[in-house]
């Protein structure tokens, strides 16, 4: 990559920990409406337990369902093991410490969806990588769940480095590092949410369809190792977890819920059908790309989402369209099954909405979370295929969707703490009411501004370049 490719990226990961950084720091302790289950399972774990179906060990005060107790505890104990220690008489350094180590897994997460750009992408590789890096960094979800203490942000950093090493399995050949590699994801993807089912099933379909597309042209000894890693992960990852969702399926009949379905709040419930043809369930990743905050600042995000996302995907249609039609785009069998397991990934974290939607359940752009991959990819694809005017074009909408988020996060925190009215100096208070100095504000606010105008010059020296031959000779399975 070039001196501008490593420099628009750079500015990418300051503009993700600026961001999600200022995100952490204006919201209130312990933090959003599910924050108190998930903090209650570390802090279960951490004395060696896992938690009821019901009540809050750390919050006794909190009665009703432990919503958090479905999930598998990898994620739980993991963070236990960090900031286990802090609990239950030092909550706000136990917090600032799981949401620090959140952030690094979005950075994480951030360079292997750049890696991933640019081992696809050709001759316009290092486009790919940054521009897709720069959608998945602004999205609502990375910078909202990187500043929280959910568990989502661990399950779409093992969710992208699955699809990272399936890329790597169909782009060369297996190894038995990719191997291992996959195993041990497989392992703590379901030993962190049931939705990693979608994943193993996306990486095996994938390399299953290429092994059987290339079955002639492939060498003999590559056959089998290839259509193991076709089911073998999978096999692993439902095997190392297995205890936990039978006890689920012993709780509530349902191997990824801890409860039956029952009332939550004042929801009313709805079937499948209704569901299906409501218009906002089609729509979520597009029109909740920017956070929406409060009801006053609801309609604003809707807008300008929609504007920002149907505009990018427009013109990925287009243009992809129109390079298909005049055969200048020809991706080879392989890069083809690979943006068809990306458009199924997306798929089945659609059926993972509809899941958790019918009943009593709600539409959430946070269950697309570990599909943020596929989606930044399918986003900025069409403006990395325009060459220099795209990047352009993504780095405007990287600075619209940050700043738009960073506005959604600051009306939201002060909305927690029952402050009406917006002013530039509310970040700084915001700051200041959770104990810190309202200075931190200014430094990621002039962080992020500067990465921004930064980033805008460095992607529009980005070009493509010429291909280089692969002299990977890593030992074969």
């Amino acid at each position: 990559m070039t001196r501008a490719g490593w420099l628009a990226l750079s500015t990418i990961i300051v503009i993700y920990v600026a961001v999600s950084s200022y995100a952490a720091l204006t919201l209130p302790l312990p933090g959003t409406a599910d924050a108190p289950d998930h903090l209650d399972y570390i802090y279960q774990v951490s004395i060696g337990q896992l938690p009821a179906t019901e009540g809050h060990l750390l919050f006794p005060e909190r009665g009703g369902r432990q919503f958090a107790s479905a999930h598998p505890p990898v994620y739980y104990a993991l963070m236990a093991l960090i900031a286990g220690g802090h609990l239950p008489d030092d909550l706000p350094s136990a917090v600032a410490l799981i949401r620090s180590v959140n952030i690094a897994f979005g950075t994480v997460t951030l360079l292997l969806i750049a890696r991933f750009g640019w081992m696809v992408g050709g001759r316009s590789r290092a486009m790919l990588s940054v521009g897709t890096t720069a959608i998945a960094a602004v999205s609502f979800t990375m910078i909202r769940f990187g500043a929280e203490i959910y568990n989502d942000m661990f399950l779409t950093l093992v969710t992208t480095a699955a699809l990272l090493m399936t890329a790597e399995v169909i782009l060369r050949r297996p190894t038995w590092m990719l191997a291992i590699g996959l195993f041990f994801t497989a392992a703590l993807g379901m030993g962190t949410k049931a939705t990693f089912v979608i994943t193993l099933a996306v990486c095996g379909g994938a390399i299953g369809l290429h092994s059987l597309i290339t079955w002639r042209s492939m060498r003999t000894r590559e056959r089998l190792p290839r259509m193991a890693l076709t089911i073998a992960p999978t096999v692993v990852g439902i095997a190392a977890n297995a205890w936990f969702y039978l006890r689920n399926a012993d709780l509530s009949g349902s191997w990824y819920r801890s409860t039956p379905k029952s009332p939550v709040f004042d929801r009313a419930p709805r079937t499948t059908g209704e569901v299906l043809t409501d218009p906002e369930f089609w729509f979520v990743p597009l029109l909740r790309y920017v956070g929406r905050g409060t009801s006053e600042f609801a309609q604003t995000a809707l807008l300008v989402s929609g504007l920002v996302i149907g505009a990018l995907l427009l013109v990925t249609l287009i243009a992809g369209t129109r390079r298909i039609a005049s055969a200048r785009l020809r991706p080879d069998a392989r890069r083809a099954v690979l943006f068809l397991a990306l458009v199924f990934h997306v798929v089945g974290h659609y059926a993972a909405q509809l899941s958790h939607a019918n009943g009593y359940g709600a539409l959430n752009f946070r269950y697309f979370m570990p599909a943020t991959l596929a989606l930044a990819f399918i986003i900025a694809v069409g403006c990395v295929l325009l060459g220099r005017a795209g990047m352009v074009t993504i780095a405007a909408a990287t600075a619209a969707l940050g700043l738009l988020n960073a506005i959604s996060v600051t009306v939201y925190a002060a909305s927690m703490r029952n402050i009406e009215g917006y002013s530039v100096t509310l970040p700084a208070a915001l700051v200041h009411q959770n104990g810190l100095s309202p200075w931190l504000a200014l430094v990621c606010a002039g962080a992020a501004v500067a990465a921004c105008l930064t980033f805008t010059v460095a992607s529009s020296l980005l070009r493509s370049e010429p291909q280089t031959v692969n002299s990977d000779q890593r030992t074969r399975i």
